[in-house]
């Protein structure tokens, strides 16, 4: 019973959570949009559960880092700093496509070459882009923006090869699941 009362709380969670992420997201107030994008890169890392040798230390900052995102969404993550993910505190770090990566454990990626990004990852990264066709790339989570509201598509090969485990709740509010 209590076991069935715990996951019922996770669901409702979830659904909070994410159903603020969804909220509507006008193509044109890019300001809304990436407000939205940097909601759902909070809330992935809020349900994702690394391997436990990713982190240094049990109080080591989520490194969030961003390669060709838009300034409005650097801005937008910037506030993620003041948040903590697993009491753990969060780090945004913007970055160019042909920079090191390998101390990020979350990584946006937007207009950016992904195939060459995603292939140089070495660490157990947790990947979320908005490119067309990013999880069919490689990525984890790629972000929709379909009649005005961000959704998302999970790619769960990609979460089981970096050996990361995403809650159930989050996997089942995906617009679309790849499995292989």
């Amino acid at each position: 019973m209590l076991l069935r009362l715990a996951r019922s709380m996770r669901r409702i969670l979830a659904f909070v959570l994410l159903g603020t992420a969804c909220a509507p997201a006008r193509a044109d107030d890019t300001l809304d949009v990436d407000a939205v994008k940097a909601a759902f890169i909070y809330n992935f890392a809020k349900f994702a559960e690394w391997p436990h040798a990713t982190f240094a230390s049990s109080s080591a900052a989520l490194r969030i880092c961003l390669v060709g995102a838009s300034q409005e969404l650097a801005q937008a993550s910037g506030s993620l700093e003041r948040k903590h993910v697993h009491g753990r505190p969060i780090e945004v770090h913007v970055h160019t496509p042909g920079d090191a990566l390998d101390a990020c454990h979350l990584l946006f990626l937007g207009s950016a070459p992904v195939a060459d990004i995603l292939g140089r990852l070495v660490s157990p990264t947790l990947t979320v882009g908005d490119p067309p066709g990013f999880v069919d790339a490689g990525g984890m989570f790629g972000l929709l923006l379909i009649e005005g509201r961000m959704h998302f598509e999970a790619n769960l090969g990609a979460l089981d090869a970096a050996g990361i485990r995403m809650n159930g709740q989050l996997l089942r509010l995906a617009q679309n699941i790849r499995r292989d």
